[in-house]
């Protein structure tokens, strides 16, 4: 069943060898009302035919999305690449009027919805090249899927400047910031590093540097200002009193001879 949303598909098509059914390059844009969409979005892909029968799906799975990110509005998906089921290599042959139905869950806890209407392709292979070609020229992408990899030159610069921003405190989700403002606890540390931390240090693990300070003479100029009016403490004209002594100290200064 059909469910309308507030969503806008634009799509186009291009592909390499029609008749060997390569990985077709899918370039969409989202906007909720009338707002581009921001963030990661989860996508099921499908090819029916004009009484809604199912000729091809992204996944035998019927629960299994594919996860893809969206920047203003745009994203782009390989349809039978990107670990999809391959597309039959017979499909538009065989059948003459075929739709692309695209359904998206925005992680927005309203689950999947299928975007409407669903799009028509053309059923010959001759006409669907033709087609191609026509919305080939309002693409942002390049020609030249090798392997179903897309290439750098394929995007268009808003995604690559995209791609290529400082991301700021300003860009990162609270629930990202939260994890990177919290106290590290030792039940957050792997066993490799609390076994590091409560090691025993030997002479052998500090470096040259380390050993000579250890092993340097300290002299007066080391020492704080503090510890140096300690040890110079007067008191009266200089002389140490009982009050300044330890009572072990004191005790063994009484004691009977």
């Amino acid at each position: 069943m059909k469910v309308n949303c507030p969503l806008i598909l634009f799509f186009l098509f291009q592909t390499l060898v029609i008749y060997a059914s390569p990985p077709i390059p899918f370039s969409g844009k989202l906007s909720v009302n009338n707002q581009n969409f921001e963030g990661t979005a989860q996508f099921a892909f499908s090819i029916i035919d004009e009484n809604g029968t199912e000729h091809w799906r992204h996944s035998q799975d019927p629960d299994e999305k594919i996860q893809n990110q969206v920047s203003k509005g745009r994203y782009l998906v390989l349809l039978g690449g990107q670990g999809m089921e391959p597309i039959p290599a017979d499909l538009f042959l065989a059948h003459d009027h075929l739709f692309l139905r695209v359904s998206v869950d925005l992680l927005d806890g309203q689950g999947s919805r299928i975007l409407s209407p669903d799009q028509a392709i053309t059923s010959s292979p001759y006409a669907l090249s033709a087609e191609l070609a026509r919305l080939a020229e309002r693409a942002t992408i390049a020609e030249g899927v090798i392997d179903g990899a897309i290439s750098l030159t394929m995007l268009s610069p808003d995604i690559l400047a995209d791609l290529n921003r400082t991301i700021l405190h300003s860009n990162l989700s609270a629930d990202i910031l939260a994890d990177l403002n919290r106290t590290i606890e030792r039940s957050s540390l792997a066993p490799d590093i609390l076994a590091d931390l409560n090691r025993t240090i030997f002479h052998s693990d500090l470096s040259a540097e380390i050993l000579a300070q250890l092993g340097r003479t300290i002299t007066l100029s080391d020492l704080s200002a503090g510890v140096i009016e300690e040890l110079n403490d007067t008191v009266g004209i200089g002389a140490i009193t009982h009050e300044q002594l330890s009572e072990g100290i004191l005790a063994d200064l009484n004691r009977t001879i």
